[in-house]
């Protein structure tokens, strides 16, 4: 546990831990298993921002070891400078990928942030005033409906 820069409280009951501590337990028990393959969905997802920095450690520390780490998130920012490959999804099609040459050393071009955010949501749309540009959420018309799925009634 110390290895990856975390350890855990061992002599108190699971449920009484935060989703911090759930999380750990489980990539730690992965870690005992040998698995060499993990897929993190929203690994940052009620953590505190030094628990996150502990987070990213492991997730490099996966990758010096020679695993491989596939992590699912809205969080594109926190997760850009240590990615080597990028796939955005957008109703359920692949709209973006790229991989970065090198690595993920400070010295290694970042990815295009706008490229990404214009996959995930679509082109920028002029801001207020004409200034600038925003990301707009999709709209309900941009998916079809072919059958009720709710009614709420009274």
């Amino acid at each position: 546990m110390h290895r990856y820069g975390f350890s855990l409280p061992l002599d108190e009951k699971m449920e009484n831990q935060s989703p911090a501590v759930w999380k750990k337990t489980a990539v730690i028990s992965l870690l005992l298993r040998g698995v060499e393959v993990f897929v993190f969905d929203e690994p940052f997802a009620h953590l505190s921002k030094q628990e996150q920095e502990v987070m990213m450690s492991l997730l490099l520390s996966l990758e010096a070891e020679g695993k491989t780490a596939a992590v699912i998130t809205h969080g594109v920012e926190e997760m850009l400078p240590v990615s080597r490959r990028i796939t955005v999804l957008r109703k359920g099609r692949v709209t973006l990928e790229r991989e970065r040459d090198g690595g993920t050393d400070a010295t290694t071009p970042a990815f295009d942030l706008a490229e990404i955010y214009t996959a995930m949501f679509g082109p920028p749309e002029t801001g207020i005033g004409g200034g600038g540009g925003y990301y707009a959420a999709p709209r309900i018309s941009d998916t079809p409906q072919k059958e009720k799925i709710l009614d709420v009634q009274g």
